[in-house]
């Protein structure tokens, strides 16, 4: 079974890295990305060019976006019936107490700092690679 994931960075090389490590897992896995606010909703809720894309098994989310804050996408996915049971992860370059604070107060399942460098976030993506794809069972989104 696929895993599809949803990589919500306004850093569009920083999103490419991460999918370009998830793609080399063995577990096969479709990384869609969108780099605002809006873009994330459209996937999120299917409309617009992204009335195709899948539902996520879990979403990547830094909550630093243009638009739209990512702190509002967490919100809406954890408020809308078919996606509330979507796994978010919050990567943020934040270790401030109140916007980790703030991601778990809106559901998400984990606050992980976004470091800086590509070894240090090889290293994390490996982590959630091996949690959220070869550990955890994800539940059925719509």
């Amino acid at each position: 079974m696929t895993i599809n994931i949803l990589l919500v960075d306004s850093n569009p090389d920083d999103a490419q890295y991460i999918k370009t490590l998830f793609n080399k897992t063995d577990h096969p896995n479709t990384v869609y990305i969108a780099n605002t606010g809006n873009d994330a909703l459209d996937v999120l809720h299917q409309r617009g060019d992204h009335s195709d894309t899948p539902f996520p098994d879990f979403v990547i989310l830094n909550p630093h976006l243009p638009q739209i804050e990512g702190y509002k996408i967490l919100e809406e996915i954890k408020n809308t019936s078919e996606l509330k049971l979507t796994p978010v992860i919050v990567l943020s370059e934040s270790e401030e107490a109140e916007d980790i604070t703030k991601s778990y107060t809106l559901s998400a399942n984990a606050h992980i700092k976004k470091p800086a460098g590509p070894d240090k976030l090889k290293k994390i993506i490996a982590a959630v690679e091996a949690f959220w794809i070869n550990t955890a069972q994800l539940p059925s989104v719509k």
